[in-house]
């Protein structure tokens, strides 16, 4: 029989892989089009943009939400799925995937405030439209994996049940194959034994 818990874990692990594809791609982007605008990657040559770019702020807000995981968002189901598999099996590997899961939500406020917050010694443009033409699509498919999670789950969960059913059928049979390759010695020790019964 199916472990639910092992389902339920290997389901949202790869949920979570789709999902994380979205978030990392437009943040990848995101970066992108901060350093041409700076022309640095250093945090201390960024500050103060949400004054001078406040939609590109707001999509970077939105894309860091969406990679810590923020409920009804695109990487929430899976990492929820996941940690409570986990939990279900091994807790204290759970403990701290969910320690790290809020040291990335602070990181993730800290990388925010820094970049778009605080004084500003220079502006920066907004997104232009080829721009948001690029991360509109990343802003549809977050919402859509986050909203709209249970069409794509029931997918995945078909080929997770399918997948857990050959690891089972494959490790009784390696089980089977080793208690067979036993039987023999068992026979060979227990044969002397019963000689020597007969004799006496």
């Amino acid at each position: 029989m199916i472990c639910i818990s092992v389902l339920a874990g290997l389901s949202g692990a790869i949920y979570f892989l789709a999902a994380q594809m979205i978030s990392t791609g437009a943040l990848f982007l995101i970066g992108g089009m901060l350093y041409h605008r700076r022309k640095s990657f250093r945090l201390s040559d960024y500050g103060g943009l949400a004054k001078s770019a406040p939609a590109l702020a707001a999509l970077t807000l939105f894309m860091i939400f969406t990679y810590i995981g923020v409920p009804g968002l695109s990487n929430f189901p899976g990492e929820f799925m996941s940690l409570l598999g986990t939990f279900q099996t091994s807790p204290w590997p759970a403990s701290f995937a969910t320690l790290a899961v809020i040291a990335a939500g602070v990181y993730g406020v800290n990388l925010y405030q820094r970049l778009f917050q605080g004084p500003t010694s220079m502006g920066s443009r907004d997104l232009d439209n080829l721009e948001l033409f690029v991360l509109v699509p990343f802003v549809a498919g977050v919402l859509w994996l986050g909203l709209g999670s249970a069409g794509p789950l029931r997918h995945i969960e078909s080929q997770a049940s399918l997948t857990t059913l050959q690891l089972e059928r494959a490790a009784t049979a390696s089980e089977l194959e080793r208690v067979t390759s036993a039987l023999p010695l068992l026979a060979e020790s227990a044969a002397p034994s019963s000689g020597e019964g007969g004799a006496r």
